[in-house]
């Protein structure tokens, strides 16, 4: 792997590395460069399915949904369509064309493993548009002002489907959830109901009464990084269980979200064909601006802990 440049302050690098030919132990070091630099760009990749996820097989096991949903690929089901293209008149992919707010892939699960997300690029869309932002959380964290990092440290957050949706409020302002209507095809999905519609079992966390700490450590390095997601979290609450006071829940939510979205954090990318990022999901957060154009990315989610042992 040859490093050829930073890709801004906040995130991440762009190398050169045959990534469809590497050997197990090449793709085993690169792997391990990813939480280090939290996101890695390898440009003009080609565009095999097969080939790609064999070799980012042997980096990790990715995650599988296993009511094999409309969006996976046909003969891949390791892959996730993201994608605004639409086969009579429906979707065949997540996130097609609207603003997505500020995620992390999983976040509405009750735990996660697959800490590398990936995402190639098979049709990049109307240049300017559908760009993809990564919120380097570590070091939002890291930069935090010491009395709003110790009291960030005691606060566990619940993340709720319906407030993603829209469909319940969040504890303070944020960036615009999800927009689905009840007859849009990912409403079964992310309605935030907790019930099952056409086979499909919905991300469950508010009936669970699910809470995640506030700041997460890495599982494996150990470093901190904040975890907030404005859009996502319905309720907080001190660690002991004892509920903030308004002025506190107010002020602590406006520093956070005024500290983390800050440009210095963020890398934006403008997608083209044959780009191919990994980004570590623990030390990061992504979102999106509106697409235009036919777009369509590839995406898989890996648990690769074992390179680390």
């Amino acid at each position: 792997m040859q490093v050829l440049k930073k890709l801004d302050d906040a995130n991440g690098i762009e190398v050169h590395f045959d990534f469809l030919n590497a050997s197990k132990e090449e793709l085993k070091i690169f792997s391990k460069a990813i939480p280090e630099h939290n996101l890695i760009l390898v440009k003009n990749i080609q565009p095999d399915k097969t080939k790609l996820t064999k070799q980012i097989h042997k980096i990790g096991k990715s995650y599988i949904r296993s009511e094999g949903l409309y969006f996976y690929d046909d003969d891949h089901p390791e892959i996730v369509r993201v994608t605004n293209e639409r086969k009579n008149g429906e979707k065949i992919g997540l996130f097609a064309d609207g603003d997505l707010c500020w995620h992390a892939d999983g976040c509405l699960r009750d735990r996660v493993k697959q800490i590398t997300l990936i995402l190639y690029c098979e049709q990049s869309g109307i240049k300017g548009t559908g760009i993809t932002g990564f919120c380097n959380t570590r070091k939002a964290y890291e930069n935090m002002s010491t009395h709003y990092k110790d009291l960030a440290n005691n606060i566990e957050v619940q993340h709720s489907a319906a407030a993603f949706a829209n469909k319940q409020p969040t504890v303070g302002k944020n960036d615009g959830g999800y927009n689905i209507k009840p007859d849009d095809k990912e409403y079964e999905i992310f309605n935030g109901q907790n019930s099952k519609t056409n086979g499909s079992t919905v991300y469950k966390t508010e009936q669970e009464d699910i809470y995640k700490p506030l700041v997460h450590a890495h599982p494996w390095h150990g470093e901190k990084s904040l975890n907030f997601t404005p859009s996502i979290i319905s309720n907080w609450r001190y660690k002991d269980g004892a509920k903030l006071d308004d002025t506190t829940s107010t002020d602590l939510w406006n520093y956070l979200y005024n500290h983390t979205f800050q440009d210095k954090f963020i890398y934006k990318h403008n997608w083209e064909e044959g780009d191919l990022i990994f980004n570590d999901q623990w030390y990061g957060m992504h979102n999106r601006t509106a697409v235009s154009g036919k777009r369509s990315l590839w995406r898989w989610h890996i648990d690769n802990y074992w390179v680390f042992q």
